[in-house]
């Protein structure tokens, strides 16, 4: 069975995705206290939920969603083509957010890596790094015959995330604001005056609905209990809940930080 530590990280892996570029948005448009509390309620209703399906599955024996329905609906909640298409669906649209940031970021990323003009070369090609992405590290991972593999990719992309969030907290102190107006930038929408800088803990406007959809997705990661919980070592449900409140506060403290740093960089802009 996966260890402790691998099915946190896993867990993890399944709860923090590309909506960690959108939470320095989300916070602009609730402000500091409005986008905190509204994290602290989806997390604590993530964890609550997921406490909820292990009872169920404490009590009825079953770890998979199919056997779920069927005790919940009878014999019609027992449609394995319903209940796995929804999973499939759900999974192919963050995995396809992922695809799309990978085509549309990974060539500047390599190109931060060359010196010299290197345009038109088939390595900054989006369209083709994002197919051999796709090919050779995406495809072999989805064929692990269990998710507890994964224990490894997950746990690097847990530490990339705190790199990414590092990154946001040093490059803070070295961006002014408000920003310097020059030939290069000053056709672009930026904080550009001393009102702009200034940090809210509360805002509320037509453009606060924009943060629901991305708050209300940031710790969904209920597809991916059952599969940690069958493999945990020694499994029970208190051991599990362990691992989902641990790593639901892990993912609370990255997000928090990000989202913190971010804002106050930017802030509305």
């Amino acid at each position: 069975g996966s260890s402790f530590g691998f099915s946190v990280f896993n867990l993890m892996n399944a709860i923090m995705g590309s909506g960690i570029l959108g939470l320095s948005y989300a916070m602009a448009n609730t402000g500091i206290m409005g986008f905190s509390i509204l994290l602290l309620i989806v997390a604590s209703l993530a964890s609550y939920s997921v406490f909820l399906l292990l009872s169920m599955c404490t009590q009825t024996a079953v770890t998979s969603y199919e056997d779920l329905g069927l005790f919940a609906f009878g014999s019609t909640g027992k449609r394995y083509w319903y209940f796995s298409t929804k999973s499939v669906l759900l999974l192919f649209a963050a995995m396809s957010s992922y695809l799309l940031i990978v085509k549309s970021e990974l060539p500047g990323a390599v190109a931060g890596f060359l010196s010299g003009d290197e345009s038109g070369s088939w390595y900054l090609d989006g369209r083709l790094l994002l197919l051999i992405t796709s090919v050779c590290i995406v495809f072999p991972l989805a064929l692990l015959p269990k998710i507890g593999f994964l224990g490894y990719t997950s746990s690097l992309s847990f530490f990339f995330m705190v790199y990414f969030a590092l990154v946001i907290m040093i490059k803070k102190w070295s961006i002014p604001c408000p920003l310097p107006l020059n030939s290069a930038i000053e056709t672009l929408q930026v904080s550009n005056s001393t009102e702009d800088c200034k940090a809210k803990l509360f805002h509320l406007s037509k453009e606060s609905a924009y943060a629901i959809p991305t708050m209300a997705f940031s710790f969904l990661c209920h597809t991916s209990v059952l599969p940690i919980y069958c493999e945990l070592r020694s499994p029970s449900k208190s051991r599990m809940q362990n691992v989902t409140v641990t790593g639901i506060a892990l993912s609370f403290l990255i997000y928090f930080v990000s989202a913190v740093f971010g804002y106050l960089t930017f802030y509305g802009k």
